[in-house]
């Protein structure tokens, strides 16, 4: 009997430091770890500034469902390649990136767009997925 308390103890104790909780942290990703830069090409389409933006997850763990505000809803704007960046919602301004499939760490999702002005993107939501 006091093995099998002793290999849940075990258990548990591997499974919270593979998630980052027995440190004390909220939790294995955080908002923070989605870095997104935002740089002009030097490209005009349609006679506009083309941008590239790269979105980064720094965390160990790969996040889905990734989320942004961007201001398409206000913008007009050229957008290359929507399964990297598409509207939501043009009221709430929400864009979904890389179709929602996960962002792993070290393999940014890179893309561009076109507009007269530059789109700011606010990270609103994204989910991990540490695999145990």
């Amino acid at each position: 009997m006091a093995s099998k308390a002793c290999i849940l103890i075990l258990l548990l104790v591997a499974a919270l430091l593979h998630t980052g909780h027995a440190s004390g942290d909220a939790g294995p990703c955080q908002l923070e770890d989605i870095r997104v830069s935002s740089v002009l090409t030097g490209r005009r389409v349609l006679n506009v500034p083309e941008y590239s933006v790269t979105v980064e997850n720094t965390c160990s763990c790969a996040q889905a469902g990734v989320v942004m505000y961007c201001n398409l809803g206000e913008v007009k704007a050229v957008i290359s390649d929507t399964t990297k960046l598409r509207l939501l919602s043009r009221k709430q301004g929400h864009c979904l990136i890389n179709s929602g499939w996960p962002i792993f760490n070290g393999k940014p999702i890179t893309f561009t767009y076109a507009a007269k002005t530059q789109l700011d993107f606010t990270l609103d939501n994204a989910s991990p997925e540490c695999l145990v």
